[in-house]
C-alpha cells in the first residue's frame, strides 16, 4: 500500500462515517448475510472480541456470589458464537449463566439455533428499541452500535441499562487506521464482497474512547470506558456498585 493511500485512509478514518452497511438493509439475507456473520464470528475469535467481552463479565461480576443463577441478554446476538463462549466461561468459573441472545433477522435467528444446543441458551426475536425487551443481570450489546447514528445510540444505552439489573456491557470497534489495515487482510481470505464492504465499514463507523464515554453521560449514566486487545472499545455501565478497576 502506498503512502498516498495510507494517508488517504487514515484522513477517512478520522471522522466516524454515516454510510449504512449491507447488513442494515432488513431485506439483506441468504448467504450474503450468513457469510458476513461469519466474517465476524472469525474477527471475533482472532482480535480478541470474545475475551474481551469476557473479561468484562468477570469485572462486572466480580462482586457477585458465586452461588448466584445469572442471566444474559445479548443484544444482536448473531449466529450465537459470543454465547457459546459465555456459557463456557461460566462453567469453568463455577457460575450457572442463562444465556438469551436477541436477534431481529428471523434468518439469523435459525442458523444460531441450528449451531447452539445447549440447553441454557435460546434466542429470541426482538429490536433494542423495544420497551418490553425481558429484564437480565447482564445486557451484552457487542458490535451493534455503530450501526446507529448518535442520537440512536444514546437511546438505545438509554433503553438497554434499564434492562439490566447489574450491568450494561457494551464492545465496538476503535475507529483507527490498525484495525481498518487488519480488516483489510482478512478481507482477503473470503471472496463475498458485501462481507468485505461491511467489515471495512464498521471500523470507519466505530468509536473512540471519548466518544463512547461522552455517549453513555448524554444518555443519563456513568461508564467505566478503555481501549482493549484488539482495538476495542470496552464500557461496563454499572447499575450495582462496582468496585474500582484498581481495587483487588
Amino acid at each position: 500500500m502506498s503512502i498516498s493511500t495510507i494517508l488517504k485512509e487514515m484522513r477517512s478514518i478520522d471522522i466516524r462515517s454515516t454510510e449504512k452497511e449491507f447488513m442494515d438493509d432488513p431485506e439483506f439475507k441468504g448467504t450474503d448475510l450468513t457469510e458476513s456473520f461469519k466474517f465476524i464470528k472469525i474477527t471475533n475469535m482472532l482480535g480478541g472480541g470474545r475475551l474481551a467481552v469476557i473479561n468484562c463479565i468477570g469485572k462486572a461480576l466480580q462482586d457477585i456470589p458465586f452461588q448466584r443463577d445469572l442471566s444474559v441478554l445479548d443484544i444482536g446476538c448473531g449466529i450465537g458464537d459470543m454465547g457459546g463462549a459465555i456459557i463456557s466461561w461460566g462453567e469453568r468459573h463455577g457460575r450457572n449463566i442463562n444465556y438469551t441472545g436477541l436477534e431481529k433477522s428471523a434468518y439469523i435467528l435459525d442458523e444460531a439455533r441450528k449451531q447452539n444446543k445447549n440447553n441454557n441458551m435460546r434466542f429470541i426475536s426482538g429490536d433494542l428499541f423495544e420497551s418490553d425487551l425481558p429484564e437480565a443481570d447482564l445486557v451484552i450489546i457487542s458490535m451493534v452500535l455503530h450501526h446507529l447514528d448518535e442520537a440512536d445510540v444514546i437511546s438505545a444505552i438509554r433503553n438497554l441499562a434499564a434492562k439490566a439489573r447489574i450491568a450494561l456491557i457494551i464492545s465496538e470497534l476503535e475507529r483507527s487506521l490498525p484495525p481498518y489495515l487488519i480488516c483489510q487482510l482478512l478481507s482477503m481470505t473470503i471472496k463475498n464482497s458485501s462481507a468485505i464492504h461491511d467489515a471495512l465499514l464498521s471500523v470507519r463507523k466505530g468509536f473512540k474512547a471519548p466518544e463512547m464515554r461522552n455517549l453513555i453521560s448524554r444518555a443519563g449514566h456513568r461508564g467505566i470506558v478503555r481501549r482493549g486487545l484488539g482495538w476495542r472499545i470496552l464500557a461496563v455501565v454499572p447499575l450495582f456498585e462496582i468496585s474500582s478497576p484498581h481495587r483487588r
